[in-house]
């Protein structure tokens, strides 16, 4: 299994405005390291959220680097089904090329209830424009 800090080189997160940006970097397809990946990108998350404090954001995922990558291990779809590190955020906007991860983020934003505030995009411009709407 890869370090934390090994692990944590596979995502970026930055916050500029309103805006949280988390780019995923590297397709992670060991189980256990694709698990601590996503335990660790949601702690992370959750920081530099709680870290502008009573401010609400909008998220823009951005997993177009890796492609149509689509390996997500089945502790990681229930850790982000779970997950409290999305309260902070009015917006969510992922993109990628997968379709299995589109079917992923419908599933998910319908089990949380946030199905009218998470979409799925395949063009990072599409999504921008779509986050700066809600902002307008």
């Amino acid at each position: 299994m890869k370090s934390d800090d090994e692990l944590r080189k596979q995502f970026k997160i930055t916050i500029d405005d309103n805006l949280v940006t988390a780019t995923f970097l590297v397709e992670e397809t060991n189980p256990d390291d694709n698990t601590r990946t996503t335990k660790l990108f949601l702690e992370d998350l959750e920081k530099s959220a709680k870290s502008q404090s009573n401010k609400q954001f909008n998220l823009l995922a951005d997993l177009s680097p890796i492609g149509t990558g689509n390996y997500v291990t089945n502790e990681s779809k229930n850790l982000y089904s779970q997950t409290k590190a999305f309260d902070n955020f009015s917006r969510i906007a992922v993109v990628s090329k997968s379709l299995i991860i589109k079917v992923l983020v419908v599933s998910i934003s319908t089990l949380t209830g946030k199905f009218d505030n998470v979409k799925w995009f395949d063009e990072k411009e599409k999504a921008v424009d779509w986050l700066n709407k809600s902002t307008s």
